[in-house]
């Protein structure tokens, strides 16, 4: 969502030099690529991992966890630039979502995003007050207050949404979401585009096919959604500035306990 991964953003935008395209696609992974509980039923807790491609070439790994705490789900994704260039600059992005269930929807609680590298940092916490439908927005030193409404969601929890949209298997073809974004409330839709079948290192699956545009605008990305692995996605593609970056899962843990 994978996902989803999110994993719509906080983007730093892709120039020409690969360390910026890493820290652009990690940020882009990790917004969309968010997954996690389905209202009224549980998603199998798991670790999953995937691999980040520019121009066909791998320069970043992913490992996303999802987990229970009591009555608090986290969903919880860490990106790395790969061995080739941590030699260059090491780069780290966290990104962590919690959240509980309220009467069948998902209400978010807290999240929370950190960017390091050897030579700078970035933090970003969300904290959801539902009393007074309001969030705190907080970045480095700096805080403010932005209103939301009941269905709002984080960049994150919002792909879980999607995901439970997706598995009620019906005619819905198109899926809008509010979305706590850069400090502002934003509009998330998606579009069912087709179905396909779609090669991984885990094997051949058939998969949903979904477009994401943002405000109305065109992101030019698209997701695929495996129903047989209940729904996580697979694949993702983005195209900026006559770039491709493809992200690709890898291995897949289903896990049989609660905490991580």
């Amino acid at each position: 969502m994978i996902l989803l991964f999110t994993v719509f953003n906080f983007f730093r935008e892709a120039r020409l030099l690969v360390l910026d395209s890493a820290k652009y696609s990690i940020c882009l992974f990790v917004s969309l690529f968010s997954f996690s509980v389905f209202c009224g039923e549980s998603l199998p807790f798991f670790n999953a991992y995937y691999t980040i491609q520019k121009s066909g070439v791998s320069f970043s790994n992913i490992r996303i966890s999802y987990y229970k705490k009591g009555k608090h789900f986290f969903y919880e994704s860490e990106t790395q630039t790969n061995d080739f260039y941590s030699w260059i600059q090491d780069r780290n992005l966290l990104e962590k979502s919690q959240w509980n269930v309220v009467n069948h929807q998902i209400k978010p609680i807290k999240y929370q995003y950190t960017y390091y590298s050897n030579k700078n940092q970035r933090k970003v916490d969300l904290l959801f007050n539902w009393d007074d439908h309001i969030v705190k927005n907080t970045v480095g030193k700096k805080s403010w207050l932005l209103d939301i409404n009941s269905q709002t969601q984080d960049k994150l929890s919002s792909q879980i949404a999607l995901i439970q949209q997706l598995s009620k298997k019906d005619d819905e073809k198109s899926f809008k979401f509010s979305v706590a974004d850069g400090g502002k409330l934003k509009s998330y839709q998606y579009v069912i585009i087709g179905e396909e079948e779609i090669a991984t290192a885990l094997g051949n699956y058939q998969a949903i096919k979904v477009e994401l545009t943002k405000n109305n605008k065109i992101t030019n990305t698209v997701i695929w959604f495996a129903p047989k692995l209940n729904y996580i996605p697979i694949a993702i593609q983005r195209k900026k500035y006559g770039i491709n970056y493809n992200i690709n899962i890898v291995q897949l843990d289903w896990l049989n306990v609660e905490n991580k």
